[in-house]
């Protein structure tokens, strides 16, 4: 099921089935909008994010790792998530090399600590690096708003700037903006980033 967020609501555009593992859209785009392709896989539903735009597209789904690309939007969407995904690997082992059968020391804890956190500032400067590199299209704007509360409230308002005045005027970024004015230019919404892939 191919679907288009309309102002926080899913809209479904088309549906198909698949057929010995394959399956597939045809249409002409007027502009590229964000979409989500939701399927059933093994009786599970999953969701891919991508962005709908004229050319080959090209999507391998399983239940592990999705892989779009085909398209310069996707492939740079792609890119990042390759890229996002190595570190929060890194994150996820770092947690499992705890020892389950016997109580952390503090020494433990805070070196666990000072892993974790320098792994989620590298991948905090890599968000920021990605948005700034595709602030005048949609991966950029994706990006923001999808990861503009783990930013200050001043890398917010300097990204916002910077974008196009397309962009500006959507219901999102008018959303960002009424939570920065309320916040002090050093501050941040959350202080662990999160990351939740589409797979």
């Amino acid at each position: 099921m191919l679907q288009v967020d309309k102002e926080q609501n899913l809209e479904v555009l088309a549906m198909t089935e698949v057929q010995n593992h394959q399956f597939s859209f045809s249409g002409v785009q007027d502009s590229t909008i964000e979409c989500n392709l939701t399927y059933l896989l093994h009786g599970h539903k999953m969701g891919a994010a991508f962005f709908l735009e004229n050319g080959q597209i090209q999507m391998n789904l399983s239940n592990e790792t999705s892989h779009i690309t085909g398209t310069p939007n996707n492939n740079r969407y792609q890119q990042f998530l390759n890229q996002i995904n190595v570190i929060y690997t890194q994150i996820g082992s770092a947690y499992n090399e705890m020892p389950e059968e016997e109580p952390t020391s503090a020494e433990q804890e805070r070196a666990l600590r000072s892993k974790v956190d320098a792994l989620n500032k590298q991948a905090n400067e890599l968000i920021v690096q990605t948005i700034t590199e595709n602030i005048d299209n949609p991966v950029g704007y994706h990006l923001f708003c999808r990861f503009s509360a783990n930013l200050s409230a001043a890398q917010q308002e300097d990204i916002i700037k910077q974008l196009p005045a397309s962009y500006r005027r959507t219901t999102a970024i008018e959303d960002i903006r009424s939570q920065l004015s309320i916040l002090p230019p050093d501050s941040i919404q959350s202080d662990t980033l999160i990351f939740i892939p589409f797979e």
